[in-house]
């Protein structure tokens, strides 16, 4: 019994390790994006960034954002709902859908 419990507290702590390196990977993937200018390029980072942490609100916006440049109207309003879904007080998300929604 004291063998699967000590095994049991291994794992969560392990778990908890690897979910923390996967916060800070995914924010090094996003700096990454936000310091390329080939927008194409950036987005394959914002993926990533998300890929590892889901519920990074803010790359979800700055994706949008970028697709947006790139005039896929559709997918960045996709990544503005998805940064509103997990973060319903971001004011740029609801900005830069407005303007895409009335024309872009």
């Amino acid at each position: 019994m004291k063998k699967i419990i000590i095994g049991l507290i291994f794992l969560f702590l392990c778990s908890t390790v690897v979910f923390a390196d996967n916060i800070k990977d995914s924010e090094t993937y996003y700096n990454q994006g936000n310091a390329k200018t080939n927008l194409k390029e950036a987005i394959k980072d914002f993926n990533k960034a998300i890929e590892l942490n889901p519920k990074f609100a803010e790359a979800y916006l700055t994706r949008g954002m970028t697709k947006a440049r790139l005039q896929d109207y559709t997918g960045a309003i996709k990544d503005y709902n998805k940064a509103l879904e997990l973060n319903p007080k971001c004011a740029k998300a609801y900005y830069n859908r407005g303007l895409l929604s009335r024309g872009h």
